[in-house]
């Protein structure tokens, strides 16, 4: 078969790849704020050897394991395609079969692996997924990824068919004793439109490593909402190539942390036509010794005038001991463009406190509505509100 031939390639040459890569170092601009020792081979070997030093602690998040979707569903387990049921207008293969099938995309996928751990990822090339939506079709999709062994790698592709649009609602639950590492990569051909939000949980014995690429075709849109609840430390990596004009994207995470890990994000928006769009906002609330560490790239080619690129970072700091590092950078190479960036760390306002415990409400409560507030920024643009105040509510 083309795709044992075509995935032996890949998972030989990601391989090869992996043991010449070394490991985060700080003098490395992508990792820079990270907690090196998290990502090192001292931390990660005893998962690779399948004795990880903890493990347990899901008890907040362990019912979503078995939660039912309504409409199409897709289960991967592992990197396994265990449940594939797809909405009319949308295909589902595994990734022999995607390898059979669009041999050209799944390679290119592959190839873009560039760090440590997304290059782990593409040497087991058979543990994922290729969802397809066909042109002109809309869809629905739920997709919940589940990580339990020790190492758990695993790879989507989705790929967006001309004037198709897709809403996915994607679950990740990274469960303790495992280091789970996914690649994710969105295709969107032109005028399609995805809207996708994610809710993310991983445990306190866990480590969890997500790197997300976005490839936008000529007149395609992305809404991309995150919600982010780790108890142990994580490492987000989001990448939104925008390579053709009239394409927008508006990507926002939001962070609740309040252990001792630290929560890593990595984001790029790389402009090289004229006339797109661009928005990335990062929103954390911070408590007990949590840590944000956050590196934003914009980058934009002499080629792309009438480019307007923004990106934020706003820290909610619940406690004295949390810290927040960011480190905006833009690289711009046209000078008819609209970009900039901001940064800002704050506290609960004390007269907001004031003001609600004054009328009877208690502090606590008072300041969980302050941190509502502050969230719900990050997912105004996700149509299904239904959705949203069930994930707000159980993040708060």
């Amino acid at each position: 078969r083309m795709s044992e031939t075509l995935l032996e390639k890949i998972s030989n040459a990601a391989k090869e790849r992996f043991q010449n890569i070394a490991f985060p170092t700080r003098k490395d601009e992508y990792w820079r704020f990270a907690d090196l020792d998290t990502w090192s081979v001292d931390t990660l070997f005893p998962y690779f050897t399948g004795r990880p030093p903890e493990e347990g602690c899901n008890s907040e998040f362990e019912d979503l394991e078995h939660e039912e979707s309504q409409g199409g569903c897709v289960l991967l387990f592992d990197g396994q395609l265990l449940d594939g049921e797809a909405p009319k207008g949308v295909e589902i293969y595994s990734s022999g079969a995607a390898a059979d099938e669009f041999p050209e995309i799944v390679e290119k996928f592959h190839s873009k692996a560039s760090g440590k751990f997304d290059t782990l990822v593409s040497t087991r090339p058979d543990f994922g997924i290729l969802i397809r939506v066909l042109d002109g079709e809309s869809a629905t999709l739920d997709l919940k990824i589940i990580s339990k062994l020790t190492v758990s790698a695993a790879s989507v592709i989705v790929w967006l068919g001309k004037g198709s649009s897709l809403r996915l609602r994607k679950t990740n639950l990274a469960f303790g004793g495992s280091f789970a590492a996914l690649k994710c990569g969105y295709v969107l051909e032109e005028n399609s439109s995805l809207e996708l939000a994610s809710l993310k949980y991983s445990s306190k014995y866990s480590i969890a490593y997500e790197r997300e690429d976005f490839s936008l075709a000529e007149g395609s849109s992305v809404v991309d909402a995150v919600a982010l609840s780790a108890k142990g430390p994580s490492r987000q990596e989001r990448n939104f190539e925008i390579s053709s004009s009239g394409c927008s994207a508006d990507s926002r995470i939001f962070v609740s942390a309040d252990s001792d890990a630290t929560q890593d994000i990595r984001t790029s928006q790389i402009h090289s036509k004229p006339m797109s769009d661009s928005n990335m906002e990062i929103r954390a609330t911070l408590g007990g010794l949590a840590k944000l560490a956050f590196t934003g790239l914009i980058s934009v080619d002499k080629n792309a005038v009438k480019t307007r690129s923004y990106q934020s970072c706003r820290s909610l700091m619940l406690s004295d001991a949390a810290k927040c590092q960011a480190s905006p950078v833009l690289e711009i190479s046209c000078s008819d463009v609209e970009c900039s960036h901001g940064c800002a760390v704050s506290k609960p306002s004390d007269e907001q406190m004031f003001y609600m415990m004054q009328r009877g409400i208690g502090e606590e409560a008072a300041k969980g509505l302050i941190v509502r507030s502050f969230a719900e920024t990050s997912f105004e643009k996700i149509s299904d509100r239904d959705l949203v105040d069930k994930w707000l509510g159980r993040l708060f």
